[in-house]
Parts: C-alpha cells; structure tokens; sequence
C-alpha cells in the first residue's frame, strides 16, 4: 500500500529526474481548512501593507518595509477572504481588469473579496488575475494591482503560517 504523500514524493522525484518541474503546491488538503495570520512578503523582502493602518473603505494597500505593525498584519481565513484591522482586500471597485489597484473595504461577501492560493501566486477568484508588485519593483510605496499571472516576480509572495 503506498501512501499519498508517499506517492507525491515518487511522482515529484520522477518528474525532476526527467527534467520536468512537479506542480507548484496549492492549498488543499488540511491547510486550506487552517487560517494563516502575518505579514504577505513579495519582492524584495517587502510587505503587503494597507497604507498607515487605516481601517477604513477604500484605504489603498502598497508594498512596504515589514515592520510588524498591525498595516502588515493579514489574516487569511478559511471563506477566501484575505483580511487587514477587520477589512478585506479587493480590487478597487470591484474591478475583474488587469491593472486594477488594490483597497480594502467592509467584508461583506462580495465575489470580489474573493482570493485563492495558487503556489507562490495569490489569484484573485472573480477575475483569475494575480496580485501584482507592477513593473516587478521592489520599492517601497507601490500600489499593487491585479494583472494576468504569468512567472514575474512580482507576483511571487510568501503566506504568513498558519494558525
């Protein structure tokens, strides 16, 4: 009897051995059920951060310095939600287009507070866009955005752990 793990493993060394990269991890399993809580890191060692800790609809969101203030501190629950000080994180207005910024806003169900994790790749579920660190910038300041996924490194983030 050979187990799933035990299975992924043979599969992964196969597929790396004939030069084939395996699929990037998603959340399945028993850590999609888990909340994660801390700082989103991309680029740079930079944070996502909602810009001055203002809890409020249509406060912007932007890389920055991680600095371990609660601007940094993201909760993403188990309902797709990824969440700052309460509020969720959506494209401004509501917006599906590539190049849209990014806010939070009262969570309040919204299709477009919707988020899955894909790999190193946070989607965007009601548009499959990507959280983006436009022009792939690893500046502090930067509004971030949604845009087409693709291997930028821009759109590599590290979660916070889980809960």
């Amino acid at each position: 009897l050979v187990t799933a793990p035990a299975l992924r493993a043979l599969v992964s060394g196969a597929l790396a051995a004939a030069g084939t990269p395996a699929a990037p991890p998603t959340t399945a399993g028993a850590d999609a059920q888990r909340p994660r809580q801390g700082p989103i890191v991309g680029l740079g060692g930079l944070c996502l951060d909602d810009n001055g800790a203002v809890a409020a609809d249509g406060a912007w969101v932007k890389l920055w310095t991680c600095n371990g203030t609660r601007a940094q501190v993201w909760t993403l629950p188990t309902d797709g939600t990824i969440r700052v000080l309460g509020y969720c994180l959506r494209p401004v207005n509501n917006a599906t287009s590539s190049g849209t910024q990014l806010e939070i806003w009262t969570c309040n169900g919204h299709p477009a507070q919707q988020w899955s994790i894909s790999g190193e790749h946070i989607v965007h579920t009601a548009s499959n866009l990507c959280l983006t660190i436009p022009g792939d910038k690893a500046e502090p300041d930067i509004r971030l955005t949604v845009e087409t996924c693709g291997n930028a490194p821009g759109q590599r983030w590290t979660l916070p752990p889980l809960v």
